[in-house]
């Protein structure tokens, strides 16, 4: 009699005797010099079992044994794509211009892919009417996001035949927004396909006779910021815009880069500008925007850049993501492309430095005179409001009213040494963002004492043990 262990380990010296381990059978889709177009490598086998194939090939198929053969196809499927169709192309109509920009745009290898891919290619000629229609050059490289935008709007993620089109159909396309198909002929968007179903193994090409437009290419700044969507977002720019006249500047070709405050930054800023000043509403706002296309991929962190006012901003990058201008505005939606240019929207207005208040204004000012009576109240009993309004530059660690109402009768705030004391207490010489404080740090105040810091994950700040930092980083003229 054999033990179940003996039995159990003649089987494996059986099985590894006759199945190699562990079989790889490859099955991807190749070009003719063994380059990976498309399609996975099969799994690896465990003791010769077969293993399930998916996807095209056309690399040679190796198989352990025959028993693993016959699950294995043996045959190459269509490896071609919708990029060999293009450029070897067979219809009547030349689309070589159509090929030229998807290498410029660096689409090549994305239409090379498993897909399947519906792309519907412009002839040359309908680019060419393009070229002479569109204020974008797209030769050119600052327009190289709006050409992979419009490109895009040409590609379906799904292989369409002409024979699966019907009237009314709408389809999704890679830039985002949708096509709307008629027929009798059969149209794309109004555009019509003269040559259908140019097949690849990942997709369909159809040639048609006018070059498809999305959005960058139809609206300009003033247009997007109207718009139903985003009117309500924007009513108080394009009301400012409007205002002192500079529509038609907004609207000329440009391209500009407009960073857009929405309607709550407007909000926020209070009486630091005069809307009824024409001057300083047009000043304000040429603050905001750049000659030329500069998307957030091109803002490098600790650089600048001129407006068209004359006066200069500052970025700042965090992670090649979150990007903050002036050490205070932050971009919350990048990259709005536009027929003249592209769009990020902003969270607060930016100041230009000649109306940018000093520590009073900035406490005295709406909304936040609410929250600084007591302060300011003190500051002028003591007579330190020209020297807050001076040059500086200084930080203040601005008690609200509510702190005040928990000191109690520690301080006499009729006796005007104790107050003047408290008040330098509060206030550094020097800028000092919340950025620059370090944990277990400390730092010498006007008074004369020492305030001690404590930092939490970088952004909690505590002084001296007890009182928090509650807002950040509040920018004013000194």
């Amino acid at each position: 009699m054999f033990s179940k262990g003996a039995i159990l380990s003649f089987l494996l010296a059986s099985a590894s005797a006759h199945y190699p381990y562990p079989p790889y059978y490859e099955y991807t889709c190749q070009d003719k010099a063994g380059h990976v177009i498309y399609g996975e490598p099969c799994w690896r086998g465990w003791y010769g079992w077969p293993t399930w194939c998916t996807g095209y090939t056309c690399a040679e198929i190796s198989c352990d044994n025959d028993y693993a053969r016959q699950f294995c196809p043996e045959t190459c499927g269509d490896c071609t794509t919708v990029v060999d169709i293009a450029q070897n192309n067979t219809s009547n109509s030349s689309i070589e211009t159509l090929v030229d920009f998807l290498v410029q745009a660096d689409l090549v290898s994305t239409l090379q892919g498993k897909g399947p891919f519906t792309v519907f290619a412009p002839t040359d000629e309908a680019f060419e009417n393009l070229t002479a229609s569109t204020n974008a050059n797209y030769t050119e490289d600052q327009w190289s996001a709006h050409l992979k935008d419009l490109l895009l709007y040409h590609v379906v993620p799904k292989k369409i035949l002409s024979s699966y089109i019907f009237e009314g159909a709408t389809v999704k396309t890679l830039e985002g927004s949708f096509l709307t198909a008629s027929l009798n002929p059969i149209t794309i968007n109004g555009a019509e396909v003269i040559d259908a179903d140019l097949t690849a193994g990942n997709g369909v090409i159809h040639v048609i006779d006018e070059v498809l437009l999305p959005l960058s290419a139809t609206v300009d700044i003033v247009d997007f910021l109207t718009t139903s969507f985003n009117a309500n977002l924007f009513s108080t720019l394009v009301d400012l815009v409007v205002q002192v006249n500079l529509t038609d500047a907004l609207q000329s070709p440009g391209p500009f880069t407009l960073f857009a405050p929405t309607n709550y930054a407007f909000s926020q800023i209070g009486d630091f500008i005069d809307v009824n000043n024409a001057t300083q509403v047009t000043d304000v706002l040429l603050y905001h925007v750049l000659n030329g296309i500069v998307l957030a991929e091109d803002i490098d962190d600790d650089s600048n850049a001129t407006t068209l006012s004359g006066e200069t901003l500052s970025f700042d990058t965090l992670y090649n993501r979150f990007i903050t201008i002036n050490d205070d505005s932050q971009v919350i939606i990048k990259d709005n492309l536009v027929m003249n240019g592209v769009i990020h929207v902003i969270d607060e207005v930016l100041i230009p430095p000649a109306y940018q208040p000093d520590i009073v204004d900035f406490l005295t000012s709406e909304p936040r005179e609410q929250y600084f009576n007591i302060l300011v109240d003190l500051v002028v009993q003591v007579n330190l409001t020209g020297a807050l309004q001076s040059p500086g530059p200084f930080t203040l660690f601005a008690p609200t009213d509510a702190a005040f109402a928990q000191i109690g009768d520690f301080i006499d705030v009729n006796n005007a040494t104790q107050v003047t004391d408290v008040l330098l207490y509060h206030v550094l010489s020097g800028i000092v963002l919340a950025e620059d404080i370090d944990d277990d740090s400390t730092a010498t105040t006007l008074s004369g004492e020492t305030l001690s810091f404590d930092t939490l994950y970088d952004h909690i700040i505590t002084i001296n043990d007890e009182s928090q930092v509650i807002f950040k980083d509040n920018l004013v003229m000194n």
